[in-house]
This record gives structure tokens, sequence and C-alpha cells, in this order.
């Protein structure tokens, strides 16, 4: 893969261009519902890691 002028990328350029597409793609799909979700849940999570409790997937 190479840019506009022939130029090889890294890979980690193009890992960057890969994720700043998928984000582009994805923001429709971003709502304060699902962002509130996703913040209690990797609180929990991490409650959860600090007493060593079990987690469970997939719920």
């Amino acid at each position: 893969m190479a840019d506009d002028d022939g130029t090889p990328l890294t890979i980690k350029e193009r890992t960057m261009r890969f994720l700043e597409k998928a984000a582009e793609a994805s923001i429709k799909c971003i709502t304060p519902t699902l962002v509130t979700n996703m913040e209690l849940h990797c609180r929990d999570a991490v409650n959860a890691a600090e007493k060593m409790n079990d987690m469970v997937y997939g719920i």
C-alpha cells in the first residue's frame, strides 16, 4: 500500500488509516446511550477485576 505520491506506507501508518476509515464509518452509530452503556460496562469490569471476581462474558 502506498500514499498518493507512491511512497510505501509503514505498518503503523496503514493501521492508522484503517482505524480512521473504521471510525468514520462507525461514527453514525455512536449515540449518547451507547457511550453511557459502554462506560458503565467498563466501570463494572474494572471493579470486578479489582475485587478478583469472576467475570461473565456474553451477557
